[in-house]
């Protein structure tokens, strides 16, 4: 059996083309298993809920009450790595290191991996709060406004602030920064570890400036007008040996948002830039172009490497062109288009197809994970896909009419509660009245095997 459907639309069952079942009880519920790696997927209250279980890892969802994650730590089997939260109030988890935690927010707790913090734990926060990064801890009363940190040894970074009146940072050797009264007076030096240390002071937003050995920048009412440009007099850079090369590098906001220009030639990017919004905004650089008209409404892009060229025009919302073609094999091509809402079509390198209409649900893959499966049936007029491989899908009118074609010939149809129509690849036929009354007969041999068998009828009930 290919397909089942009872009472349409609420129950309906499908075989995947890598032998799994698909069964979706729309739009509350969808079960979904991958054989070839033994995955089963969930899928309920799309996109809110979603749980997925693997050989190595197990996770569920249910946004926004609580999600848990049990996985593999480091990819090494035995090992097992957990964390899960519930109402965004209680986090925990553990693994087979030993390393467990728990937080009730925003009573007390620890936090492990949360916000780039190796843990992060509190006490009334915003009360108390300390942290650890790497080897440096910090330690914060009244959250952000008091606090200090430094690392276990002399030369490591260091850190103590109480805003609004002072702060001061240091990282021995690369940088020190120091504010008075913030976030109005800055002052510090930077790269000190490079061959252009700088430093730099700002009165914010009124005025500031950074300077250096090769660059000088300022602006003035933050960011309305800004300014940086290369020294005349800098040295010149020199690349994998070569003789220091004529380098360029200037930028101009007068005033941001609506002018831009921006020349920098300087790190090897080949960047040009310039912007008069909202009407136009034009960038090159190595390997990309893009153009802007009438911000943010048409788009054309072009990004190409050694693997692959790829364009894109766009008019937001209503019409995407995105095409990638592979520059080390011919013919594979990838390639989307879409009038919103009217139709989408989508073209894969391995010679598959899909066109479908009407399409109001503007995004595909990941951010349209279980969205069609569940709701599709309400708007589709139509839906042809091919596999590249001689099969092709249609459907039609909410998925009312359905058919199947199979590279060995064999072909099945049906609407549900009226008929069900079965061709198989050896040349017998079946047509089901209100799916209960049979009718069969050959229509003559065929020379190709299996592909129908079975798997070429398709039940529905009422």
């Amino acid at each position: 059996m290919a397909e089942l459907d009872i009472l349409w639309p609420l129950i309906h069952w499908e075989r995947r083309r890598d032998g799994g079942g698909d069964f979706r009880i729309r739009p509350l519920w969808r079960t979904v298993d991958e054989p070839a790696t033994r995955t089963t997927i969930h899928e309920f209250l799309v996109p809110l809920g979603r749980a997925v279980s693997s050989p190595r890892e197990f996770s569920a969802r249910l946004y926004p009450l609580f999600r848990f994650r049990e996985h593999e730590s480091r990819g090494e089997p035995g090992s097992y790595d957990i964390d899960w939260w519930f109402a965004l109030l209680f986090w925990g988890g553990s693994s087979k290191e030993g390393e467990d935690y728990f937080a009730f927010f925003p009573i007390a707790g620890t936090f492990r991996d949360f916000l780039t913090y190796d843990k992060i734990g509190f006490l009334l926060f915003p009360l108390f709060l300390w942290t650890v990064k790497n080897d440096l801890r910090g330690t914060h009363f009244l959250w952000p406004l008091i606090g200090w940190g430094s690392g276990p040894n002399r030369g490591r970074p260091s850190w103590f602030r109480i805003l609004p009146f002072y702060a001061y940072s240091e990282d021995p050797g690369r940088r020190e920064n120091h504010s008075l009264l913030w976030p109005l007076f800055h002052w510090g030096r930077e790269a000190l570890d490079t061959k252009d240390p700088a430093s730099y002071f700002a009165l914010f937003p009124l005025l500031g400036w950074r300077s250096s050995l090769r660059f000088l920048s300022w602006f003035f009412l933050w960011p309305v007008f800004r300014h940086g440009h290369l020294r005349p007099e800098a040295p010149l850079p020199v690349r994998e040996g070569r003789p220091p090369r004529k380098a360029r590098y200037t930028y101009w906001d007068a005033p941001w948002p609506i002018f831009r220009y921006l020349a920098n030639d300087w790190d090897g990017k080949d960047l040009r830039q310039w912007w008069l919004m909202p009407f136009v905004a034009s960038t090159r650089a190595l390997g990309q172009e893009s153009l802007v008209l009438l911000y943010p409404f048409l788009w054309r892009r072009k990004f190409e490497n050694a693997r692959s060229l790829r364009k894109d025009f766009w008019f937001v919302p209503f019409w995407r062109d995105v095409e990638i073609r592979d520059k080390k094999h011919e013919g594979r091509v990838y390639q989307n288009r879409r009038l919103w809402p009217l139709f989408a079509s989508t073209r894969k390198p391995d010679g598959s197809r899909k066109f479908r209409t009407l399409a109001p649900f503007p995004y595909d893959g990941k951010y349209a994970i279980g969205i069609r499966e569940a709701w599709d049936w309400a708007w589709t007029l139509a839906e042809v896909s091919e596999d590249g491989r001689g099969g092709r899908r249609e459907r039609g009118f909410a998925h009312l009419w359905s058919a199947r074609t199979w590279a060995s010939g064999a072909y099945q149809c049906s609407i549900p509660f009226l008929f069900n129509y079965q061709r198989r690849a050896d040349g017998r036929s079946t047509l089901r009245f209100l799916q209960l009354i049979p009718i069969s007969w050959t229509s003559g041999p065929s020379n190709e095997d299996g592909g129908g068998g079975e798997t070429g009828k398709r039940g529905n009930g009422g």
